[in-house]
């Protein structure tokens, strides 16, 4: 086995692009399949939304300020400008990150045949609990449930 040097010294260009690639394909796909495929199962329960009604009375709008004061228009995500929003967001941004950085490097590793396969499985088997656990912090925090 060679000893793995500096991140990527033995890549090609195109081996960098692949391994990104991967990365960046799992934080994507986690939630397709949760909400894409998974609940799919359970969409004869869900409610059916008439978008032309649709009002939040609660959004402050600070964001996008008296640009839609008043709008009736569906919006697929409503957003305050608040403490809560700041840590949802943060805890997202890491979140993502860590994942993106974790999968790219352990497909480095396998690349370099230095990869513990047993502790890929150990590590493949951890990522929907930590999911689970940034979904359930992104509800605590956005219920205000504290």
């Amino acid at each position: 086995m060679g000893k793995m040097t500096e991140e990527g010294d033995s890549l090609t260009f195109g081996q960098k692009l692949g391994i990104s690639a991967v990365g960046i394909s799992v934080p994507l796909l986690i939630p397709f399949i949760q909400f894409g495929l998974v609940y799919k199962i359970w969409e004869e329960y869900a409610e059916k939304v008439n978008k032309d009604s649709c009002s939040n009375s609660c959004w402050d709008t600070i964001f996008k300020g008296g640009y839609e004061r008043g709008a009736g228009i569906y919006k697929h995500i409503y957003f305050n400008v608040t403490l809560q929003t700041f840590l949802i967001w943060t805890s997202t941004v890491v979140a993502i990150i860590a994942l993106y950085e974790s999968v790219k490097y352990l497909i480095m590793l396998a690349l370099n045949n230095q990869l513990r396969y047993r502790m890929a499985i150990v590590f493949a088997s951890s990522v929907y609990p930590h999911y689970y656990s940034w979904w359930s912090f992104f509800n605590y925090f956005n219920d205000d449930f504290y």
